[in-house]
């Protein structure tokens, strides 16, 4: 059965506040099932883009990911999560969600058992 427009997905999101939590994550009405609604997240504008691949390398990912950033057009915090993690840094909140492996526009649940795998993509 196909998921309405309206389902929600539970995603991964690396905070400015030094967190990594799950947030449950919509579309806006009358909107594709993959245009999640984060402005919570990103009050001045976000980017996404599709990750089909394990960042760095040709192999396939198992499953599709669609990575949510700060679209930069005002100062935004620091990730202290990105930062603690990585020693890396970066602007603004960072949100991880997950295609379904057979509905390819349709965005699922990222289970606790992946978590170690959506580090990995960060770190990357």
């Amino acid at each position: 059965m196909q998921p309405s427009v309206h389902h929600r997905c539970n995603a991964v999101v690396f905070t400015t506040g030094g967190h990594v939590c799950n947030v449950w994550l919509a579309p806006r009405v009358g909107q594709p099932a993959e245009n999640l609604d984060v402005t919570g997240l990103f009050p001045n504008g976000a980017l996404s883009t599709r990750i089909t691949s394990i960042p760095g390398t040709s192999l396939k990912a198992m499953h599709d990911y669609r990575v949510f950033a700060s679209n930069q057009q005002v100062t935004t915090p620091d990730n202290a999560a990105i930062a603690a993690l990585y020693g890396q840094w970066w602007p603004g909140n960072l949100v991880f969600a997950k295609y379904d492996r057979f509905l390819p526009t349709t965005l699922v649940d990222i289970p606790a058992g992946e978590l170690e795998f959506i580090y990995h993509f960060a770190g990357m």
